[in-house]
């Protein structure tokens, strides 16, 4: 067929079109931006859209040289602390003075993440990012989020109740008959100690892709005992920093004049979160409440079919791949630190902060005064949840009477717009006229509040840093030798937290929302 009988069938066929070359006539804008002759217009590289907040980390030195298999240290911890008197009479001596010694140790950990970029995913992603650096840095920044939850939380050594087991609560009926959601019967209660880990397990730590609301979605049961997959197909169990759960309450009885109750366990040091599990006439135990203070009120049955599990029957509190972080270096009894559980009051309603009646919180004013009272010393800063910091500025700022409001004028504009509102970034310490500044951290728990002194007011203490990390290898990277078409990368560093003088904590928990 030569050109022009080509031609002349291309006219006879626009003549009279064909049904299959009808529905192909004509080229418009796809409908997807994945299909037809369309361009993609994809913006290069991707964007990483998620926090990374490691105050504590970024803050506390970091020192290499760690030795051994721990960091040992000896300290004085007192002179004449007979109080012998320093009088003397002529020609002779004064009295011997006595001194307190004492011998630390904070044995070193390892930690580390890992990620792989297989040869596919390397080809893939040419011309638009560098995937195996993506997951270097998605590692490290892993990494980095993970060590400071270890730094305020992390326990190998403190016990959640005795033996690791949470105390009994004690329950008391409500004169209340406007409840109707809790059975006539015989009301039972039990609850687990959380400690800080544990209770993000159940919350949710926000790292960009999970909310941090605790909701009665996750079963503690699965959370007290974890497993982790080991880049080289390993895998371990480790504690999950809860206690096990209490022996049953004392039962009340729920009738008519009596509709609700309230309970309470013995406030627990390290915990800052308490699951509550409760029981009509001896039957099936239920989660009905995750609390961030040691008390609950129950006027209704529980909306969840949680049950209680059989690894909440014994303790999973200590983990022996963790050092211990300031809380539970701060809670341990014989640390010194100030330690402060808010009272229980009316269980379900509690104790809240509140005001000195001069700009300041009262509550704050007692660890002010005692940590000078005892140890001459301060705090430098308050590390607290967010809603701490809400109820903390209501506080100071309610007291003093009219709301502050501050008028912007624009001389091009005079239209004048108002901005409402303020912030407290600190207090003053009373005592000893320091500022103590409020920092809002990313993992603190509601209802804990955390105090430092990060610089001793002890002349010649031989203490540079109050609290460092002390490292026997800082951040290195690995790229694994290849056995596979993968790339295998693993971020690790091995070191302790060291705290020389845990009197310089302070701990603030059971703290109710809101003010008073």
């Amino acid at each position: 067929m030569n050109v022009q009988e080509t031609l002349e069938l291309v006219k006879k066929s626009q003549q009279t079109p064909s049904e299959t070359l009808a529905k192909v006539a004509g080229f418009l804008q796809s409908a997807s931006a994945i299909s037809g002759l369309t361009a993609y217009d994809l913006e290069a590289p991707a964007k990483t859209l998620y926090p990374v907040l490691t105050p504590l980390r970024n803050s506390i030195p970091r020192v290499t040289g760690g030795l051994g298999i721990q960091a040992n240290w000896r300290v004085v911890t007192g002179i004449n602390t007979d109080q012998a008197d320093i009088g003397v009479s002529e020609g002779n001596c004064g009295s011997v003075t006595s001194h307190t010694t004492a011998d630390k140790l904070a044995a070193f950990k390892g930690f580390g993440l890992e990620d792989y970029v297989t040869f596919e995913a390397e080809y893939a992603g040419k011309s638009f990012d560098d995937v195996k650096a993506r997951a270097v840095q998605g590692v490290l920044r892993s990494l980095m989020i993970g060590e400071e939850m270890e730094i305020v939380g992390g326990n190998s050594s403190l016990a959640l109740g005795s033996s690791g087991v949470c105390t009994t609560p004690t329950v008391a009926l409500n004169t209340d008959s406007t409840s109707t959601g809790l059975d006539n019967g015989t009301l039972l209660v039990k609850a687990v100690a959380l400690g800080h880990k544990a209770y993000w397990k159940l919350a949710g730590l926000n790292n960009g892709s999970t909310g941090s609301s605790i909701g009665l979605t996750i079963d503690p049961n699965d959370k007290a005992v974890c497993t982790k997959v080991n880049g080289d197909g390993t895998s371990e169990t480790y504690n999950g920093n809860m206690s096990a759960i209490s022996s049953a309450s004392s039962g009340v009885t729920i009738d008519a004049s009596h509709k609700s109750a309230g309970a309470y366990v013995t406030a627990i040091p390290g915990a800052v979160g308490y699951a509550w599990y409760w029981s009509a006439n001896g039957g099936t135990y239920y989660l009905g409440a995750i609390t961030t203070v040691n008390h609950v009120k129950i006027d209704a049955n529980p909306t969840t079919t949680i049950a209680v599990g059989s690894n909440l029957n014994t303790r999973h509190d200590l983990c022996s791949l963790e050092f211990d972080g300031l809380l539970a270096q701060g809670y341990t009894t014989a640390s010194g630190a100030y330690v402060k559980h808010l009272a229980v009051g009316t269980p379900g309603t509690g104790t809240q902060l509140t005001s000195d009646g001069a700009g300041g919180i009262s509550q704050l004013n007692d660890l002010f005064v005692d940590r000078w009272n005892l140890f001459k010393l301060g705090m430098d800063e308050i590390q607290m949840n967010a809603q701490q910091l809400l109820d903390i500025n209501q506080i100071i700022i309610k007291n003093g009477g009219a709301p502050l409001i501050r008028f912007n004028v624009d001389g091009t504009n005079p239209a004048a717009s108002i901005v409402a509102g303020t912030r407290v970034e600190g207090v003053m310490n009373p005592v000893t006229g320091q500022r103590v500044k409020f920092v809002v951290h990313p993992n603190m728990s509601p209802g804990t509040m955390l105090g430092r002194c990060t610089e001793l007011p002890y002349s010649l203490s031989g203490v540079v840093d109050v609290c460092r990390m002390l490292m026997r290898q800082d951040y290195y990277q690995l790229e694994w030798p290849r056995t596979t078409r993968k790339y295998r990368y693993g971020v690790y560093a091995d070191g302790v937290l060291q705290h020389y003088f845990p009197p310089a904590l302070a701990i603030i928990d059971n703290i109710m929302p809101g003010h008073a």
